[in-house]
């Protein structure tokens, strides 16, 4: 967790930030597609509205500059935050791209922080791209995004000289009323009021010490847990906290629980840090529960026929019934972010490819362990 005092100073950067008329906000929209509709992506796609502000669509991986900024105690002044984006330095996200995104995209690919390498994920407590209140209606994201900032088909960028760089943008009419839909997402997005850091969990089943067992897909989404952590952040941040909330369109957290949270989840071992680009050391032993683990989501993605109950009978070694079998392995292979239309993935497409096209979940999964599960 970053330091309280850079952590507030982040927030006096960014309440400016957001009130200049020239600042860029970041949209994580349009960010996956299968490889035939890879013209269908948006990440590092410029808009530059006729109010002088301007937002560029990404993926999840942009807040983790954000993160590693504050962690290493670094806060850029508004100024040198405005250039930033304004002169394209910032990256949009880093990662696998597309050449129909290189082919148009303004912002920059930068280089990894690290979390995702090293086993970790940023875990908002309010949701990005859920349960924005407006007028007493809750609109997801994708409500916001696709009425007031649509994808737009990729003839309406245009090429502009700048100095001697040239770079794509799309010339977008906006009304004062949008920008506030802009800040909202944006704040909820790279402010670190709204994460912190999760090791990425194996197991499905999350144990609370204080409540009954729930099923979640992921522990950095257990409700209980961000409930608790934004009661947490509202005591060590007090006022700026509370001016941050007033800006998200969302409501308080109702934290019922107690103060001794505890959760019992098991995690993978022998998580190291990584250069980019690498994942966990394949002549490192890996654990064996882990290992059985990625055998079964190995099958799954290299096997277009097979089923969560074949999984269960042949990789995994147990009996699966007819009726009711198939949900440990399904856990497995969902806990690792795959989805069904996953199945057989690595035979229709290259690794490489499958990582350009997979959600975000699953294309860590796969940067993080491809020593064992490329072929």
């Amino acid at each position: 967790m970053p330091r309280k005092e850079i952590v507030l100073q982040w927030h006096e950067v960014l309440m400016e930030y957001i009130n200049r008329p020239n600042a860029t906000f970041a949209l994580r929209f349009y960010n996956a597609a299968k490889k035939t509709e890879y013209g269908q992506l948006r990440r590092g796609f410029l808009n530059r509205t006729d109010k002088g502000c301007s937002f560029f669509y990404t993926d999840n991986f942009h807040a983790a500059y954000y993160l590693k900024m504050a962690l290493d105690n670094y806060v850029p002044t508004v100024d040198e935050l405005v250039d930033a984006y304004n002169a394209r330095k910032f990256p949009a996200r880093f990662g696998p791209d597309t050449k129909e995104e290189r082919e148009l995209s303004a912002m920059p690919n930068g280089k990894n922080p690290g979390f995702t390498t090293a086993g970790y994920k940023i875990a908002h407590i309010h949701d990005v791209g859920k349960k924005y209140s407006v007028e007493g209606c809750n609109l997801s994201l994708k409500d916001i995004v696709e009425e007031y900032f649509p994808r737009g088909d990729r003839n309406e960028w245009h090429k502009k000289e700048d100095f001697n760089d040239s770079y794509f943008v799309r010339d977008f009419i906006a009304n004062d009323a949008e920008k506030k839909y802009l800040i909202a997402e944006f704040l909820r997005f790279v402010h670190p009021f709204n994460y912190f850091l999760m090791p990425r969990m194996i197991g499905k089943k999350i144990w609370a010490s204080w409540s009954y067992p729930d099923f979640c897909k992921d522990a950095a989404e257990y409700e209980p847990l961000l409930q608790f952590v934004e009661n947490k952040f509202a005591g060590i941040y007090g006022e700026a906290y509370e001016e941050f909330l007033d800006l998200i369109m969302s409501d308080r957290k109702d934290f019922s629980g107690s103060d001794e949270l505890i959760l019992k989840i098991s995690y993978g071992m022998n998580l190291t840090n990584t250069d980019e680009g690498t994942s966990s050391n394949p002549t490192e032993p890996i654990d064996p529960t882990e290992k059985m683990r990625l055998a079964v989501l190995k099958e799954f993605l290299y096997n277009s026929y097979t089923s969560f109950r074949k999984l269960e009978i042949k990789v995994m070694g147990i009996e699966s019934p007819v009726r009711g079998g198939g949900f440990k392995s399904k856990a497995i292979v969902n806990s690792y972010g795959a989805v069904i239309k996953d199945k057989g993935i690595l035979v229709r497409l290259s690794f490489e490819e499958a990582m350009r096209s997979v959600n975000e979940n699953l294309r860590e999964t796969l940067e993080k362990y491809k020593f064992y599960l490329k072929k």
